[in-house]
């Protein structure tokens, strides 16, 4: 990941940024930021494409990396079923039934213990690949993704007035940084593999 990759990932968000801004509160359209409205439905969007690019890289990962991609892609994937209120949806039952409530939590517990327990006995095959995102641009653009979610959540607590506008808008910049990540991870872990046979 280049600089300027991020320089246009940056001006991309504020260009969507000041377009929601005008939308929002210059011109008071203040449905845009409610429940199952645009913002919302693009924060369920850009999880949902994290998701497939990861389940995509999944396909095409090799054998040192694989229970790491399935983690990223399980923490979109919950992410994602946090996000959308299935219950509140015209969905068949069997969806339904996996997607909220007890179900969906003791599935995602499972496949999170099943996932944190094979990379951890199996840690000194992934530590180098876990070190490598952790310190890298693209891991850095994911943690600042997580900042914003954790700022969108602090003002979903507060009461002044649009503080769900900008509790939204937080939100979904950190989604746009996580799709952004997303869509240079498989390039990140072929330069990876690269860097390993030059040093072969």
């Amino acid at each position: 990941m280049k600089n300027y990759h991020i320089l246009i990932a940056a001006l991309s968000i504020a260009l969507m940024d000041i377009y929601f801004y005008y939308q929002g509160i210059v011109l008071n359209k203040s449905y845009i930021y409610e429940e199952f409205n645009i913002m919302e439905n693009l924060q369920a969007f850009f999880l949902l494409a994290s998701f497939v690019i990861y389940a995509l890289t999944l396909l095409i990962a090799q054998r040192g990396e694989r229970a790491v991609v399935f983690a990223g892609m399980l923490l979109w994937l919950t992410f994602f079923l946090r996000e959308v209120d299935f219950e509140e949806l015209n969905i068949p039952a069997v969806v339904a039934f996996v997607t909220v409530g007890r179900v969906k939590d003791t599935i995602l517990t499972v496949l999170w213990l099943l996932t944190a327990a094979y990379i951890v006995k199996n840690f000194s095959r992934y530590k180098t690949l876990i070190g490598s995102i952790v310190f890298s641009k693209l891991g850095l653009v994911v943690f600042v993704g997580g900042l914003m979610l954790v700022g969108g959540d602090m003002f979903e607590k507060m009461d002044f007035l649009h503080h769900d506008f900008y509790e939204e808008m937080l939100e979904l910049n950190g989604y746009a940084l996580i799709l952004f990540g997303s869509l240079f991870f498989p390039f990140f872990l072929r330069s990876l593999r690269q860097e390993s046979e030059n040093r072969l």
